[in-house]
């Protein structure tokens, strides 16, 4: 008779490697390599096992099932398998805003990698913790609103926090301040967030500031009025006179406006009896000049000292007598006033009959009279 033998058992698998959790920086995945296991048959000996995927393959960012078979020539098999896991390797990174001074109006977008992370934050405003992948990163701000960054003097400094040394009383451990990276201007490069790692990167705004002053010019200089002198519409001198001024004020870069008012109390000024300009240098520049008691549109750029000049010439009054023969003639006279380097205030023409004169308010200067449309039978002559 006959007998037969077949074999039916499967190699036996061994040194199956454990699961593997491990973190990448590349959100496509890492390459994972792994001992092989062996196997080993109870007629073939030593066979082979095939792992799929292999050692050295690329596992994307989640878990990844590994599975090994093994065969004999009696085409017996067994499988074995094991997990690997990808995760992503993170940190995070907070900005933080720090104006000075700390009630400045300014607002800001603050990002993150380019990515507005806070929207419209005045001091102290901040990202919160943002999650972000190990490795290099960016922060940097944009101005808010009407809020323009040339306005402010810039720096950022990213820091983490690393443990010091072990706090034997409290049974805690204290941490220490380490600086990351740090430099000037509105946006910083090249931040290196460790796995775990917390980085808090704050940008600090400096206001830009320059100087207005405003004096008071009169003339004549002993004329007696009073001049409230105004920056911004804030009074900073009370009752000027001549060679009077606010001083030296300090006011952030941009523009500034400034003007005067008349002093309402004894003696009243008004500032209709003058003519006014003002005219503003910064060192012997002119930045800005105009007629009237305001200007605004005045330009301060940082570390500038701007000095306004307020100016008011005391009107006067060019008084024309109309003298007749008779006395009482009804004639009425057309009288017109000229100036090359004054200001006619009123009408520079006026007709003078019964009330024989004309009253012209000028400025100071030299002027010239004269009648017009004279008829045929007026004569006219100087008293002898």
């Amino acid at each position: 008779f006959t007998v037969t033998v077949q074999d039916t058992t499967p190699p036996v698998i061994s040194g199956m490697p454990a699961n593997i959790n491990t973190k990448t920086t590349d959100p496509s995945g890492k390459i994972v390599t792994y001992a092989n296991p062996t196997a080993t048959d109870a007629v073939d000996g030593a066979v082979e096992v095939n792992c799929i995927p292999a050692s050295g393959s690329t596992f994307p960012v989640e878990t990844t099932t590994v599975t090994c078979s093994a065969s004999d020539s009696a085409e017996n098999s067994s499988n074995k398998s094991f997990n690997v896991t990808v995760g992503v390797a993170t940190g995070t990174i907070k900005v933080v805003k720090d104006l000075s001074p700390f009630f400045d109006s300014g607002r800001f977008n603050l990002l993150i990698d380019e990515i507005v992370r806070g929207a419209n934050k005045g001091d102290n405003g901040t990202t919160g913790k943002r999650t972000v992948i190990a490795g290099t990163h960016s922060v940097s701000e944009e101005g808010y609103g009407s809020t323009d960054l040339s306005n402010y003097t810039s720096s950022i400094n990213c820091t983490r926090q690393e443990k010091d040394h072990w706090d034997n009383v409290h049974h805690r451990w204290i941490y220490r301040t380490v600086d990351v990276s740090s430099g000037q201007g509105t946006s910083l490069s090249e931040i290196n967030v460790g796995e775990d790692e917390d980085v808090t990167c704050t940008i600090h705004n400096t206001r830009n500031t320059g100087t207005i002053k405003v004096v008071k010019n009169l003339n004549p200089s002993s004329d007696n009025g009073l001049f409230h002198l105004l920056i911004d519409g804030n009074i900073y001198r009370f009752r000027a006179s001549d060679g009077d001024s606010t001083g030296v004020q300090t006011v952030k870069t941009g523009s500034h406006s400034v003007s005067e008012i008349g002093s309402i109390l004894f003696p009243h000024t008004d500032l209709n009896n003058y003519s006014s300009s003002i005219e503003c240098k910064n060192g012997d520049a002119i930045v800005a000049s105009g007629i009237g008691t305001s200007l605004s549109g005045i330009t301060v750029n940082k570390d500038e000292n701007i000095v306004c000049t307020i100016t008011n010439n005391r009107n006067g009054h060019l008084i024309v007598n109309k003298i007749t023969n008779p006395a009482n003639d009804e004639t009425s006279f057309d009288t017109s006033i000229n100036t090359e380097n004054g200001t006619v205030i009123s009408d520079s023409n006026q007709s003078i009959s019964t009330v024989k004169s004309a009253d012209y308010e000028v400025t100071p200067g030299t002027y010239s009279v004269s009648e017009n449309n004279l008829s045929d039978n007026i004569l006219i002559s100087r008293p002898r």
